[in-house]
């Protein structure tokens, strides 16, 4: 009976997290430049024209199969695209609770302990926040836990399907998020470990596994450079040191952290006042604290699986790490490090369920339970006052504030489109507002680098056959990377067509002589 109600509970928070997403998105999906990729790729699809994205040009920054699900959805639902990744991103973060909810029954034995970590899941930002957004680290985060569970189950079982279905999740992750290939080596290690196996066998697990998680992200890679010469886009030197990243990593983890730590300090605190009361025996909390651990240590199967979780997560972190001090792109955030969120919440829960079956019962119940309260509280408190202002028309999302979705340039757009090429200091905002293709105008420096572009050599070419070219600029939105308006006037020829208060409109044309 307790085993259904469990199974029950973990079906009831599925479905709630389905239910929150599309709360918090009642007034569409946030929509951000990733967003705007995704959504027009899915649009070429639907069109028949192959992926591209927002500025005419091959998608090649980003992944295949977020937009193609996204289209595939739209044609299904009939609705637009960014009305299916609200579907798609509510079923992704539901079918996290589900494989959240298989992991916690294979390695923690107390039930209070399963039910709150799969609250604390449901309630977390770091997992609904993404999901309000058309960004695809939902799908992706369900993909990575799905491989490894897979991977898990075959480190138990030593079946070779289930290696082959955790490389095919792993290649599914990685057609979402390029990220993904960090379960290469992951499920590489765990085929190799296998000590059941003879060396060839493992050796050749191994090589299947790998095989079949690149093939479909490397064929993609090979398409990329036939079309532009690139294998993800244009990526250019890091402005960004080692340390500084690490520092923003430790910056993540405590905002994680926060809600635990000060459950963690309450229960400190309780136990102090306890002491001051009644000093119990130091060697007797050292012993219960050892039981628990030894606890971790004896069981091959629960240290198998924390290993297994603790492999991806440090493989993860060295990656976008080294990555992000290497090639510019955006900072490490929360939404960069979500994908290591609910490994490390399986963790917690499993290190916890040790240490309860070492400590005595009712003092481990009183802890736990304080413990996870604050936490639960605090988590969900964050989300009901979230789903109070989504209700009141806030939007997520750089594109879903008033000054985009009421903009006069926007409304000027739509009205009378410009003829010829289009050029925009926020070609996302023209396609995501208006619908009309622009090229990026001319960049200074790669986002988030120092190395330098060809841009304004690439516009003569242009203007050189073309004559000239529309300039849409949004004056709110003034990057650092481009090239100001006031330069590209002094560059080229720059006339009017129409001004409003958030831009306007210009005619640009036939470079002045002796400038750059």
């Amino acid at each position: 009976m307790r085993r259904y109600r469990y199974w029950l509970f973990v079906g009831l928070t599925a479905f709630a997290a389905f239910g929150l997403v599309m709360l918090l998105t009642t007034h569409g999906p946030g929509v951000t430049p990733d967003s705007v990729a995704y959504l027009s790729a899915a649009d070429s699809l639907l069109r028949g024209e192959g992926f591209l994205q927002y500025t005419g040009a091959p998608l090649t920054e980003w992944p295949p199969l977020f937009p193609a699900i996204l289209a595939g959805a739209s044609l299904l639902t009939g609705t637009s695209p960014a009305s299916a990744a609200r579907l798609i991103n509510a079923a992704a973060l539901a079918g996290i609770m589900v494989v959240a909810g298989i992991w916690l029954a294979r390695y923690v034995a107390p039930i209070p302990i399963r039910l709150a970590t799969l609250t604390v899941l449901l309630f977390s930002a770091a997992l609904w926040a993404p999901a309000a957004l058309v960004w695809s680290e939902p799908l992706f985060i369900l993909l990575s836990l799905l491989s490894l569970l897979l991977l898990d189950v075959y480190r138990a079982d030593g079946r070779l399907r289930w290696l082959i279905l955790a490389g095919a999740a792993a290649g599914l992750a990685a057609l979402t998020r390029y990220i993904g290939v960090v379960l290469i080596p992951v499920g590489g290690w765990i085929a190799l470990a296998d000590r059941r196996l003879p060396r060839r066998r493992r050796l050749e697990g191994a090589a299947a596994f790998g095989l079949i998680a690149l093939l479909p992200v490397g064929a993609w890679l090979v398409r990329n450079r036939a079309l532009t010469g690139m294998l993800t886009g244009e990526r250019g030197a890091s402005t960004v040191s080692l340390g500084e990243n690490l520092i923003a990593v430790a910056n993540v983890l405590s905002i994680w952290a926060s809600p635990l730590l000060l459950g963690l300090m309450v229960l400190l605190l309780v136990v102090l006042i306890r002491r001051l009361i009644r000093r119990p025996a130091s060697a007797k909390w050292r012993a219960m604290t050892n039981l628990g651990l030894s606890s971790l240590r004896s069981d091959p199967a629960l240290a198998g699986a924390a290993s297994l979780l603790l492999l991806f997560v440090l493989i993860y972190l060295a990656f976008i790490v080294i990555w992000r001090s290497v090639n510019g792109f955006d900072p490490i955030d929360s939404r960069l490090l979500s994908p290591l969120y609910v490994p490390l919440i399986f963790l917690i829960a499993m290190l916890t369920a040790a240490l309860w079956a070492g400590w005595p019962r009712r003092r481990a119940v009183a802890g736990l339970a304080l413990v996870a309260s604050v936490w639960v509280l605090l988590s969900l408190l964050g989300t009901v006052v979230t789903v109070y202002s989504a209700q009141r028309r806030v939007v997520f999302g750089a594109y879903g504030g008033p000054e985009w979705t009421e903009s006069p340039l926007a409304a000027v757009l739509r009205r009378e489109p410009p003829r010829g090429p289009i050029y925009s200091n926020a070609p996302d905002a023209v396609y995501y507002l208006t619908g009309l293709f622009a090229r990026e105008s001319p960049r200074r420096v790669l986002y988030a680098t120092t190395t330098p572009t060809y841009d304004l050599e690439l516009l003569d070419a242009v203007l050189a056959s073309e004559g000239e070219v529309a300039l849409v600029w949004f004056s709110h939105d003034e990057r650092d990377f481009r090239v100001a308006l006031d330069d590209l006037a002094a560059y080229y020829r720059l006339e009017p067509i129409v001004e409003v208060e958030d831009g306007g409109v210009y005619r640009l044309s036939a470079r002045r002589q002796g400038t750059y």
